[in-house]
């Protein structure tokens, strides 16, 4: 160990010590030497106990938490919830809100400047004009086949089919599984002359 660990008092006592026990030492038989070079160590590893032991006196700074860090429970983000849709008719004309709060990670609500002021940008919006499509019912719309042409064996027709929401505007939320075939094989023989 270095001095480093020791308070200046604590190095001179330390250092009397091994220097006493050194000369002690030396006045010995040799065998007794040997005994007394344990017994020294021990009480070298005692004060060196002693010495690296905390202080009880001093206090450890508290920790000051990171408001950057994400893990911080001082660590404080805008917290937003789906947007949900007034009443209306399919395709008219409403409003969309959603709740917007401040909180930790502990998912406590806190001031709106604990995150405006945090890096974690403006204020969310909570409120928005939407055209109301929870209340559309979705659908697949296909034309009829087209007639025979007067044509005489196998003839391909294709038909256009779409997805419409409940008040005519084209959609993407319709089942993919149900949707009607838009083409066929059928064998035309309005144009073989019989008859």
């Amino acid at each position: 160990m270095t001095d480093a660990f020791f308070t200046s008092g604590q190095r001179r006592s330390t250092g009397l010590l091994l220097a006493g026990a050194a000369v002690i030492l030396t006045t010995l038989p040799a065998s007794a030497q040997n005994t007394g070079m344990v017994l020294m160590r021990k009480v070298i590893e005692s004060r060196l106990d002693v010495a690296l032991a905390p202080d009880p006196s001093v206090q450890k700074p508290p920790s000051i938490p990171n408001p950057a860090d994400p893990t911080s429970p001082e660590y404080f983000s805008w917290n937003v919830t789906r947007w949900t849709q007034s009443a209306g008719s399919c395709g008219s004309a409403g409003t969309e809100t959603r709740d917007v709060a401040c909180r930790n990670t502990a998912g406590l609500v806190a001031p709106d400047s604990r995150c405006a002021g945090n890096g974690s940008g403006p204020k969310p919006i909570g409120s928005r004009p939407a055209t109301i499509t929870a209340t559309c019912v979705h659908s697949w719309q296909a034309d009829e086949w087209p007639t025979p042409a007067g044509s005489c064996g196998e003839v391909v027709q294709r038909r256009e089919v779409a997805c419409l929401r409940s008040d005519g505007a084209p959609s993407d939320d319709c089942n993919p599984s149900t949707r009607p075939s838009g083409e066929r094989t059928v064998y035309d023989v309005s144009g073989c002359g019989f008859g």
